[in-house]
């Protein structure tokens, strides 16, 4: 009996990649039986992004590549749907050939929150603003939004959540 298994991570240093890692135990079918993996990447509206170039719904993770992948598609923050298959030449009973997970990737209003604290050494007098300090705690309150509807795999209310943080860093003429 086969059980797919992975990890996911954000990949360090670029926003638009996340990686994933095989973490199959390939005991009772071995990966010759194997004709590759998919990846899919659900939004919360339930469309599908993939990197740039690729004219499917997934992306083909082929077992030549290795037991990582590293995916470039994302342009802002997302809860995605992250679904890998298996696809298997000889299929055995009671085998799980398919994982899925609610991931947030949260690096570009992580890194816009940043900036805006970043502010404070070109600007010190703003922390007698009043208006800043509300809007950048509405921003931490709605990252955390995001990181608990992500735990709990509630992607619709991470994704509106990392949307009104993603809102107030647009505006930040206006909130800071």
């Amino acid at each position: 009996m086969f059980t797919g298994a992975n990890t996911i991570a954000s990949a360090a240093g670029n926003p638009n990649t996340f990686t994933i890692t095989d973490t199959s135990d390939y005991t009772d079918e071995n990966q010759n039986t194997f004709f590759t993996r998919r990846v899919t990447s659900y939004t919360a509206s339930g469309g599908t992004i993939v990197p740039e170039g690729v004219t499917t719904t997934y992306v083909e993770w082929p077992y030549s590549s290795g037991d990582t992948i590293t995916i470039d598609e994302m342009t802002r923050d997302y809860a995605l749907n992250i679904v890998v298959d298996w696809i298997s030449l000889d299929p055995q009973p009671s085998s799980d050939y398919q994982t899925q997970l609610i991931y947030g990737f949260e690096s570009y209003n992580g890194n816009s929150e940043y900036g805006v604290i970043q502010a404070l050494t070109a600007r010190p007098n703003i922390i007698q603003d009043w208006n800043y300090w509300i809007n950048l705690g509405r921003v931490q309150n709605e990252i955390e939004n995001s990181v608990q509807a992500v735990y709990y795999q509630q992607q619709v209310s991470a994704q509106w959540a990392m949307n009104r943080a993603a809102n107030i860093l647009e505006n930040q003429l206006t909130n800071f």
